[in-house]
Parts: C-alpha cells; structure tokens; sequence
C-alpha cells in the first residue's frame, strides 16, 4: 500500500486549500472535507490520453501527485480516486479502492442490465469494523458530493443513503441475496454498481 511523504501530502493539502490543522484527525467531517475540497479543486479530466505524445495515464500514485499537485490538472476516474485514497490512507484513513459499473440512465441511455462494463474505480473508507463509506472524486459533475454510507440492514436488504448530521436522508433500499452477501458483492449505489 502506498503512501505519500510527509512533503508530498503538505504539497496535496495546499493544492487543496487546507493544511494538517484543517485534517487534524481521522473523522468523517475530515474526510467530507477533504473530499469537498478535491471535487472544487482537482477537475474529472482526460486530456493526456488524447493530447500528449504518449496517449498513456499512469495511476502511479508518484505520477499521480505530480500531475495534480505540481501540474495543477486533473484526471480520471482511476488518477483522481489513486491520489485522493493515497492521501487519505497517508493521513491515517483506513481505505480501499474497488471497482464499480457507471449506470447507462447518466449517459441517457438504457440497456438490459443497465450498467457498463466494470470501468470505474471508488474508495471504501472504513470507521471500526463495520461502518464503511463509499467516496468517489473521479466521476465529473454526475458524482457523489460526499461521503455515502453503507449499512447492512438485514438479510435482505443493503442500505444505502447519506448520513447528514446523524440523520438518515436521502437513503435507498438495496435488495441482496442473504446468501450470497460478502465482501466481494456488487451492489447498486446511485448512478453506479459497486464491487466491495
């Protein structure tokens, strides 16, 4: 697991507009934060596939700081969440990084399963054993604008929804199958599926 120096994760708090006595500890707050910050400063963007000379991304999170810190761009899906989870979990954040499907009703379009391809990223942060949430800088406009909690509520339901100040806003039932429930299920989260 990587994590930034000292030197490189002051470089990423600046780029942020924050420094360590914004972070001061391991809290939601801090990472609703954190993540605010990075959706205002750092864009979704893909430009270096189509204009540099190597059309190549790297998710390296070295290459990654150096493109959003001292380059001050931005990246996709896969950079943006690399960089954000590996400043997170330098902070001290238990985090990782799994997979999701983009749904194809954000692109206006619709298909019998409804979802592309596994070609998006998301981070896990987890608070205790059990308490995870569900962060995503590397969605565009179309993505979370913070934290979304995950709740097993039952055999036959994951529950989904925002926690605002404690209260249960905006949640969403999940069906799942009791049987098949672990930590490597798929799970439909908004405008994506997420493989934990």
């Amino acid at each position: 697991m990587s994590l930034y120096t000292p030197e490189q994760v002051s470089s990423y708090l600046h780029r942020l507009g924050l420094d360590h006595h914004d972070v001061c500890d391991v809290s939601l707050a801090t990472l609703t934060l954190l993540m605010r910050r990075h959706l205002s400063v750092v864009p979704w963007e893909n430009l270096d596939i189509h204009y540099s000379q190597s059309h190549r991304l790297s998710v390296n999170p070295g290459d990654v700081h150096h493109n959003v810190v001292e380059r001050k761009r931005g990246g996709y899906c896969m950079q943006n969440n690399t960089g954000f989870c590996t400043l997170l979990r330098s902070l001290g954040f238990n985090v990782y990084t799994g997979g999701a499907r983009v749904s194809l009703m954000v692109q206006g379009k619709q298909r019998e399963d409804g979802f592309t391809g596994l070609t998006h990223s998301v981070i896990f942060v987890l608070f205790g054993a059990d308490i995870i949430y569900v962060v995503d800088v590397g969605f565009g406009r179309n993505g979370l604008t913070q934290p979304i909690l995950l709740v097993d509520d039952g055999p036959r339901a994951l529950q989904v929804g925002l926690d605002v100040a404690g209260s249960a806003a905006a949640r969403a039932r999940v069906p799942v199958d009791a049987a098949n429930y672990n930590s490597n299920a798929s799970y439909d989260v908004g405008g994506w599926q997420v493989n934990t």
